[in-house]
């Protein structure tokens, strides 16, 4: 839950590094609080969601910290509250240094993370750092054997798993995020995962091929989401990749794909009930998904004719961004003739209904007017549709 790292050089210290200067000197002794145990704990479970911003978690850690020095019992719940979701930016190595130190020391070299995010700060590494991050890191990682998220960011000097340290497995690592990092780097880490559900790609380099992953054993979890974005995978590495999870994935959103939607479909069409595309440029490929329930697209051209002559599937939602045109042509023209007689509702997002007390009278009436064109078929249908931001 500590963000550690983002800036060494400042007087101030992180939340993790406060906690370790300030307990032997400043930890008070009076008696422990007439709560239970499990009350205290439940009240100061954090609240805070992973997508916060470092602000909020930063004030959220001052909190557990001035609980730490109330009484022992406090803090050893507060304690448990810091370890529990850390945030690493390694900017600098000092914190890193001193969180690897902590854990050794302290944990017996076992971090009790449930959360681990690596991520790169706005200062540039010194010459000659990026080797040594690079094995803190993996040491950290090998150090937390209870995550259940892990989020790898890459940079100047990625993260890699090509030490020959032998990793140890992560039977509770349900979440993995990796973003601008080399797939090669990476694959040593991936069969260790063996219990993973979610897995998400953001820019990874792919460009070594096969050769380098079939140096290693490939996973074999069975993913039940994946999101790939700005990331070219071959047919084969597809397969090193998702094979074991053919027939478990059951929800795909890809973006900036290439050719490679093609081969996700001819290894995991037959399964994925929901599908997230940004854009239909390999059109051909979206006949794969044979057994779709839900398909939602990102970009304003629907490409209609794709649609209604390459569908193979049985939707019972669709999705798209409002437009004037989806609104007053491309879907009336396909629910009227009788496109996926299955279809139960539409969600439509950047609806500008949704914020229609913004508006003046004369938008307002114009908003209405052009919905009219989707909403007299839809109830022709009886499909619901959903206005959504």
């Amino acid at each position: 839950m500590p963000v550690i790292g983002e800036n060494d050089n400042s007087s101030s210290m992180s939340p993790l590094e406060g906690l370790d200067t300030r307990r032997a000197q400043d930890l008070v002794t009076s008696r422990s609080p007439l709560l239970p145990v499990e009350i205290l704990e439940q009240i100061l479970q954090p609240r805070w969601k992973r997508c916060e911003d470092s602000h909020t978690w930063k004030e959220m850690a001052n909190v557990m910290l001035s609980c730490s020095l109330a009484s022992r019992t406090l803090y050893a719940i507060a304690r448990a509250n810091l370890y529990n979701d850390i945030r690493l930016v390694p900017s600098q190595l000092k914190s890193l240094r001193l969180f690897l130190r902590t854990v050794c020391e302290d944990f017996g070299g076992h971090c009790p993370a449930q959360a681990l995010h690596f991520r790169q700060g706005p200062l540039a590494y010194q010459h000659g750092q990026g080797k040594e991050h690079t094995m803190l890191a993996e040491e950290i990682i090998s150090c937390c054997t209870e995550l259940r998220y892990l989020e790898l960011e890459g940079g100047r000097y990625s993260l890699q798993f090509t030490s020959g340290r032998s990793l140890p497995e992560y039977p509770y690592l349900k979440k993995l995020k990796v973003s601008g990092l080399d797939l090669h780097f990476l694959a040593p880490l991936l069969p260790r995962l063996l219990n993973l559900e979610s897995f998400e790609a953001r820019s990874c380099d792919c460009s070594r091929g096969l050769v380098v992953l079939e140096e290693h054993l490939p996973p074999s979890f069975k993913l039940s989401t994946l999101s790939i974005s700005h990331t070219r995978l071959s047919r084969d590495q597809c397969k090193w990749l998702f094979a074991p999870s053919s027939q478990s994935i059951e929800s795909l959103k890809v973006q900036e794909v290439g050719a490679s939607l093609g081969y996700l479909a001819d290894i995991m069409g037959g399964f994925v009930k929901k599908l997230h595309i940004s854009h239909l440029y390999y059109r051909q490929a979206i006949s794969g998904f044979v057994n779709l329930q839900s398909l939602r697209i990102g970009e304003f051209n629907l490409h209609t004719d794709t649609l209604r002559d390459d569908m193979q599937s049985s939707l019972k939602t669709f999705a798209f961004n409002w437009s004037r045109e989806t609104i007053e042509c491309d879907v009336p023209e396909l629910l009227r003739c009788s496109w996926q007689p299955s279809l139960q509702s539409l969600d439509i997002y950047q609806s500008p209904t949704v914020n229609v007390e913004n508006f003046s009278h004369e938008t307002r009436q114009l908003l209405i007017a052009i919905n009219n064109n989707l909403i007299e078929p839809c109830a022709a249908r009886d499909i619901q549709i959903n206005w959504l931001p």
